[in-house]
């Protein structure tokens, strides 16, 4: 478990288990919480590909996906397309560095030689 600051921002909560008892077998969740409303993620029946999204306003949710959902195919798509279209290099990437960086911090504090091996 983490507990993430990010500077001017929000406070962000991970969690990751390699062994929890769910009864299934994987849980993947996110939970964004606002002044104006909500949003969550999560996987179906342990599934590591189908999800659904709903969108939260006050004490009502709105359905924006369930499965099947081919989101993997979509990008696949969305990328060939920026690509005919004479798209290159997007520096919005270079975000998943520093995501990247951030996990690797985690693990490293978690494990008792500092490896940052799971």
């Amino acid at each position: 478990m983490a507990m993430l600051e990010v500077p001017g921002g929000p406070t962000l909560q991970v969690a990751c288990s390699w062994r929890l008892p769910a009864g299934r077998d994987c849980v993947i969740e996110a939970s964004f919480y606002g002044t104006s409303g909500g949003a969550a993620l999560r996987n179906v029946a342990g599934s590591f590909y189908d999800f659904a999204v709903d969108r939260f306003h006050g004490t009502s949710r709105e359905s924006l996906a369930l499965p099947p959902d081919a989101w993997g195919g979509r990008a696949a798509v969305a990328w060939a397309e920026a690509l005919a279209r004479g798209a290159r290099y997007d520096q919005g990437v270079e975000g998943v560095v520093e995501v990247a960086e951030t996990l690797d911090g985690i693990y490293a504090a978690a494990r008792p030689d500092g490896s940052g091996s799971p």
